[in-house]
């Protein structure tokens, strides 16, 4: 994605940013109009909901906690600038008043009012498996690989026999679609992880390509001009419960420029 900021319309009326590596991020918060269902999706419980864009979202609140909504948005913005398969989205503001007429069950609980993190919906979509995946470009699977060792995200297991790789394959343009980062800068993430990542094989392939590597690490470095400054468009609600996380943000990702990131990398 080169030449300046990239927008992806929606509507009439808004339009979602999609991040490139060639500026700092600008975040744009949408307000959720209606709540439309519950999405059976692992433990953040989030919801289906239209925005004000009239687009439908996967929208994840405060099932999620702080600390998973900022990985998300620190992890969207980053994946965006690689120029990986990541959603557009957006900051969704969930108001009381909807929040409590809702009849959907646990709602409050899961989605909760506030503001809440939104992907934009994907649809028809079908899960990878390990043959599907080899299908696709093996210079974007190993860039996958390394940005998930990048941002401590080791929620992309998948082998022959199955997992939960957080990965779609997109049945009308048969292109791949990287979804769920709330696990990412995890403090007790490990590189033994990557021992079960869906990518592993394209990345062995790619490391003793030392040429691939230079390109990698300088676009990692490239990608960080896209965080500066995001902690102030962030929500204050999701600082004032985790103050220290962009920091923690620029600790993790300045381990690139340690040779042990790379010895790590299996």
């Amino acid at each position: 994605m080169a030449g300046g900021p990239h927008w992806t319309t929606v509507s009439p009326y808004r339009r979602v940013h999609v991040i490139t590596a060639e500026m700092p991020a600008m975040l744009d918060y949408l307000a959720v109009e209606e709540i439309v269902r519950p999405l059976a999706s692992g433990t953040t419980e989030p919801f289906q909901c239209r925005l004000e864009d009239d687009q439908l979202y996967a929208v994840k609140g405060r099932g999620a906690m702080a600390r998973g909504l900022l990985a998300e948005a620190y992890s969207a913005v980053l994946g965006q600038a690689l120029a990986l398969p990541i959603p557009p989205f957006v900051l969704a503001r969930l108001s009381k008043g909807l929040v409590a007429s809702s009849p959907a069950e646990n709602v409050g609980r899961s989605l909760g009012a506030g503001v809440a993190f939104g992907s934009l919906w994907q649809q028809p979509v079908e899960d990878v498996s390990m043959a599907s995946l080899k299908s696709f470009d093996a210079e974007m699977r190993a860039k996958l690989y390394v940005f998930d060792h990048w941002i401590k995200n080791g929620d992309r297991a998948l082998s022959e026999h199955g997992g939960n790789a957080n990965l779609l394959i997109s049945l009308t343009t048969r292109t791949l679609i990287v979804i769920d980062h709330n696990l990412a800068f995890s403090t007790n993430y490990s590189p033994v992880e990557l021992n079960f990542h869906a990518c592993r094989s394209a990345w062995a392939n790619a490391r003793t390509d030392m040429f691939f590597r230079d390109v990698m690490k300088k676009q990692l470095e490239q990608a960080l001009t896209s965080i500066v400054g995001l902690e102030t468009d962030l929500p204050e609600e999701w600082l004032e419960v985790e103050p220290t996380f962009p920091q923690e943000v620029l600790d993790t990702l300045s381990r690139v420029n340690d040779e042990a990131f790379w010895d790590e990398l299996q």
